[in-house]
């Protein structure tokens, strides 16, 4: 089985330069995250501002360019040097605008990693595996145990965009039923 998926192509390269389209920001911090002794060590926090602004603790850089090109996962980002998903940092960004909306915080972290880690991308399309699930019974129903989901993943999706472009704090999962 096979499927087209969007992958990036990520490289580190002084020789081309991204200019910076749309907003950006005024101040960005980025340093190795060195771990505390203990479990506190391996927190990952991170905290989101209506500005655009945001910090994020203890995290790779390929989640950080996972986040400038949505809805990209880490593990669909090819050519990246190891140490973009091996070390950790810490990450801190202001702005002054009053809102901003998902394409301006797309704009400013790519803005960012252009300017700070020299990343340069293109987005290809590859070939992948892909498995369906389907169900096995004729007569639709689903195994022992198992009952179908009341949850409206659509409706929870576009919320979560709308708290996003507000800059609100995602929505709460839904309760497990």
């Amino acid at each position: 089985m096979r499927a087209s998926a969007l992958m990036i192509v990520a490289a580190s390269a002084v020789v081309f330069a991204q200019t910076a389209v749309g907003p950006t920001f005024d101040v960005v911090s980025i340093k190795r995250h060195i771990p505390e002794p203990g479990p506190l060590g391996l927190n990952q926090m991170q905290n989101q501002r209506p500005d655009g602004g945001f910090t994020m603790t203890n995290f790779p850089v390929s989640t950080l360019i996972a986040r400038a090109y949505p809805p990209t996962l880490p593990v669909d980002i090819v050519w990246l040097p190891g140490w973009a998903t091996t070390e950790r940092y810490d990450v801190s960004a202001t702005s002054t605008l009053s809102r901003v909306t998902a394409d301006d915080r797309v704009a400013m972290m790519r803005a960012m990693l252009a300017d700070r880690f020299k990343l340069v991308t293109h987005i290809e399309k590859r070939e992948q595996p892909v498995y369906d699930l389907m169900l096995l019974r004729s007569d639709g129903k689903l195994g022992p145990g198992l009952a179908p989901s009341e949850n409206d993943c659509a409706a929870r999706q576009a919320a979560q965009r709308s708290a996003a472009e507000a800059g609100a704090p995602p929505p709460p999962p839904p309760a497990l039923t």
